[in-house]
């Protein structure tokens, strides 16, 4: 519960910085992270090792076992609670359900339908 509190002052703070920035104060911020990166050249590394989790990650959902339409469809609802959750904790309010519904039936409403058509 803590943790999440912080986590979303953070965020708040954070947003607030980035609508607020000029374009000089991104150019400053590369240049730092250009010369931190010549100091600490492992830093790389641990970039190249999260791309490569992060392809990896969509080798895998591409050649998993569930058809595409279930998989895209199961990435979406999970994509969708995911934002309800962080726009919950940062603004302490849910949407609509109507503003983040997705154009596609759900995998729940999809499974629904199908029993329904098997009885």
């Amino acid at each position: 519960m803590f943790a999440s509190l912080i986590t979303s002052e953070l965020l708040k703070v954070l947003l607030t910085r980035l609508a607020n920035a000029r374009p000089e104060d991104f150019a400053r911020a590369i240049r730092s992270f250009e010369r931190a990166t010549r100091k600490m050249p492992i830093f790389p590394s641990i970039a190249g090792f999260g791309l490569g989790v992060a392809v990896g990650a969509g080798v895998g959902v591409l050649f998993a076992p569930r058809s595409g339409r279930d998989t895209r469809a199961a990435l979406w609802e999970s994509l969708q609670a995911k934002i309800r959750s962080w726009r919950k904790t940062i603004t302490g309010e849910a949407p609509p359900e109507s503003e983040i519904r997705p154009a596609t039936p759900t995998v729940s409403e999809q499974r629904a339908r199908n029993g329904a058509l098997a009885s």
